[in-house]
């Protein structure tokens, strides 16, 4: 079978072998480029959010796990940044590990030879809860399914502030995080939480089976985050 360039379709260059797919040194740099266009793109506060921004003092070990997730130097495949209290940077080690993994991982940009899948998503459980509402309206052309299966299939999934969303029906919220969670799961997909609940709080959050798949993709190890709220100083 010919070689071609999986992205200009060219079959007269030279190839590197990228997973199953080869690519030409001109579309490689243009790929390599992803991650920083893509960093570019996000809201000005996550823009500021990096490892070198943060301050480590007191987290030298929550900055330490993040990395090591990031570049996959680690086996479990969920990462859960808690604190007591809020405004101490776990947003900030959350979104800090999901660039880091941007710019070591440029491959799962390429999903399909032919398509561009964006390989990450960053929401607040609020406003995940708030996409699935407006699913309801009669005009809607999408369905809860669709939006669950968003967040289920994204390579990588940053869910912040879990536990902050208000559900009259405690049932259809621990329906759609089983939903997510467990196809995670199944999948080995990458998934960073962050919460200011601990574990025994969530887990009645959450519902059991919910938390049982967290605590397997995170080694049941939760990621502490100590310190005052930097927004108060």
């Amino acid at each position: 079978m010919k070689e071609f360039c999986v992205k200009c379709k060219k079959d007269d260059l030279t190839f590197i072998k990228v997973g199953y797919y080869s690519i030409c040194d001109a579309c490689l740099t243009e790929v390599r480029l992803l991650p920083v266009r893509t960093i570019v793109n996000m809201c000005v506060e996550y823009r500021l959010m990096s490892f070198d921004t943060f301050k480590e003092v007191g987290n030298i070990k929550a900055v330490k796990a993040c990395k090591e997730f990031a570049h996959r130097k680690v086996d479990r495949f969920g990462l859960m940044l808690h604190s007591a209290a809020p405004g101490n940077g776990k947003t900030h080690l959350g979104i800090a590990t999901l660039r880091e993994w941007l710019m070591e991982s440029w491959i799962p940009f390429y999903e399909f030879p032919t398509a561009y899948v964006k390989p990450f998503e960053i929401v607040t459980e609020p406003n995940l809860f708030l996409d699935i509402r407006k699913t309801f309206g009669r005009d809607s052309e999408l369905t809860e399914w669709d939006i669950t299966e968003r967040y289920s299939k994204v390579e990588f999934l940053l869910i912040d502030d879990v536990g902050k969303y208000s559900a009259n029906d405690s049932k259809f919220l621990q329906r759609v995080w089983y939903n997510i969670i467990n196809e995670r799961y199944l999948n080995h997909r990458l998934t960073v939480i962050t919460t200011n609940k601990n574990g025994a709080e969530l887990q009645d959050y959450l519902g059991e089976y919910t938390f049982d798949r967290i605590c397997g993709m995170v080694e049941n190890k939760i990621t502490e985050v100590f310190g005052e709220s930097w927004r108060k100083k």
